[in-house]
């Protein structure tokens, strides 16, 4: 952690800026060092999806790699003798969803560009960390129901999080399997994120 670096010229006035460049800049400003991701569009490519076994039926998509566009760099990166640094070659005509699922505008998906000024992340590591795996709920199926998710004020108390607060608050409408359940379990409450595709 402590050797981690983080883009400090990087604020809502240079994302709009860059967000508006079409392509041409990166975080930071300046040239994006590689090409961005395409657009999501018409045809962007939605893959045959596999069903589990499992009585939820969660559609899931086994992980790809495609080395026509991620490849390493014919020259390894000075940073370390050992490392090799990954060229994205070309941006895709279009896009799997599953594989790439954020907007090209997003956080998740713009290139660095050479304008960047770094500085350190300052991350440390104390005496009392730890690792944990964190369960991530991923419903991947646009076709599914869409449906509506109630807040609900359960989560790190003794009440259950299954049940909404009254009056009602709708949270969010997402679509939504109508067999699938997360077990709401008391003695071992986690955070328990989801992720859903939406239709475009």
């Amino acid at each position: 952690f402590s050797l981690l670096s983080v883009v400090k010229n990087w604020d809502a006035a240079m994302y709009n800026t860059v967000t508006a460049s079409q392509g041409t800049l990166g975080v930071g400003g300046g040239a994006a060092r590689q090409p961005w991701a395409s657009p999501f569009t018409g045809t962007s490519l939605v893959p045959t999806i596999k069903t589990t076994s499992l009585p939820s039926a969660v559609p899931v998509k086994a992980p790809t790699f495609n080395p026509a566009f991620i490849m390493p760099s014919a020259t390894p990166s000075t940073q370390s003798p050992t490392s090799t640094r990954f060229v994205v070659t070309a941006a895709p005509a279009s896009r799997d969803i599953f594989q790439s699922p954020f907007s090209n505008i997003s956080i998740w998906n713009l290139p660095i560009g050479n304008g960047a000024l770094f500085a350190e992340g300052g991350l440390t590591i104390t005496a009392n960390s730890g690792v944990d795996g964190e369960p991530e709920v991923l419903l991947l199926d646009p076709t599914q129901p869409v449906t509506n998710i109630y807040y609900s004020s359960g989560a790190w108390t003794s009440n259950s999080r299954c049940n909404p607060d009254v009056p009602l608050q709708l949270y969010l409408q997402a679509p939504f399997p109508t067999n699938f359940l997360v077990a709401d379990i008391v003695s071992n409450r986690r955070n328990y994120p989801a992720t859903f595709i939406m239709s475009d």
